[in-house]
């Protein structure tokens, strides 16, 4: 019995240095200099993003971003005119000096079926900020439920961070407001 524990442990021991050899691998390719800070919509961002990618094809995870990929597509507010974020909620707090963010689903349906653009727009036409919430409103539970989720760890994430959120160096609001 005593030789079958030894062997196990030494067995325990190589593969506990085998996954200890890959973490650090895979860590210094992302915090490389090569990568440059990996900032969104920088080269380092993009080396990055389709390194973990392609880690996450090898380990056999099935992808759940746009277009059946590992990506969800993020994009610039489809609406500026509108001043949404002024209007939101969220802005009362950039005005206290509180960075903050506003999300909003996208105007494109994950499979292409729906017109979430018309949607999104008869929303901010006849409901948005407007007394009489209306009930009979269609409500996508699957993409409520995946909005949900993405909020949730973006607040996980912050709550977790050493520092509070700050503002970037130049920008427009926390100049205005910060304190």
């Amino acid at each position: 019995m005593w030789v079958l524990s030894v062997a196990v442990t030494q067995a325990a021991g190589a593969v506990d240095q085998q996954l200890q050899n890959r973490l650090r691998a895979h860590i210094e390719f992302l915090a490389d200099d090569l990568l440059r800070g990996r900032q969104p919509g920088r080269d380092g961002y993009n080396i990055a993003a389709n390194y973990v990618a392609s880690q996450f094809l090898q380990m056999g995870l099935s992808p759940a971003g746009t277009g059946g990929g590992y990506f969800q597509q993020v994009m610039p507010d489809p609406f500026p005119e509108q001043n949404i974020f002024v209007r939101s909620d969220h802005y009362r707090f950039v005005q206290q000096g509180i960075p903050s963010i506003f999300l909003v689903t996208g105007i494109k349906s994950l499979d292409g079926r729906e017109n979430t653009q018309a949607i999104f727009e008869n929303f901010l036409a006849k409901q948005y900020h407007r007394p009489g919430d209306d009930l009979s409103l269609p409500i996508h539970y699957g993409a409520a439920a995946r909005f949900t989720r993405i909020n949730a760890r973006i607040g996980e994430k912050l709550a977790n961070e050493r520092n509070r959120p700050g503002w970037n160096e130049g920008d427009f609001f926390g100049r205005t407001f910060a304190k």
